[in-house]
């Protein structure tokens, strides 16, 4: 795996003994890397979740929406935890495969709310069966009252 930031000291901290103190070493800084993209905030609610869970997952102060997942530093890993948390943000199901395709929150986010979308109007084309299938039946039940003789 290749780093995910470089730090120059001018010196590496020593222990009492020579070897690298590790304990010692400065975290690097929790900043957005300088990439082709100028900075842009997420705008949406959906872009907002998002964003949150990036900057959590590769200890950013702050991601922009066209950012690429990858170019700061992400990885097949940090995808798999995200996916998980994703999908209890939103509260459904999310493809793992989405988030490898649509790699900056700005398209992930604009897939995520087509979905939802989509499932909406699913659901009210759905609903618009089953009242005609119920109309249908009651009609039919009431036909068949009218046929059969009453004893």
């Amino acid at each position: 795996m290749t780093p995910s930031a470089f730090l120059y000291l001018e010196r590496l901290p020593l222990s009492a003994n020579g070897k690298l103190d590790k304990q010692a070493l400065p975290a690097p800084e929790q900043r957005r890397p300088d990439l082709n993209e100028p900075f842009a905030a997420a705008e949406s609610d959906m872009e907002q979740i998002i964003a949150g869970l990036w900057k959590a997952a590769l200890g950013l102060q702050e991601v922009g929406r066209y950012d690429n997942f990858f170019d700061l530093g992400g990885h097949s890993l940090l995808v798999a935890q995200i996916h998980a948390k994703l999908e209890k943000a939103v509260g459904r199901s999310v493809a793992i495969v989405d988030i490898f395709r649509h790699p900056t929150i700005s398209t992930l986010a604009k897939h995520l709310n087509e979905i939802e979308a989509q499932d909406r109007l699913f659901d009210e084309v759905h609903a618009r069966a089953h009242q005609q299938k119920m109309a249908l039946a009651q009609r039919v039940q009431a036909l068949q009252s009218r046929r059969t003789p009453n004893e």
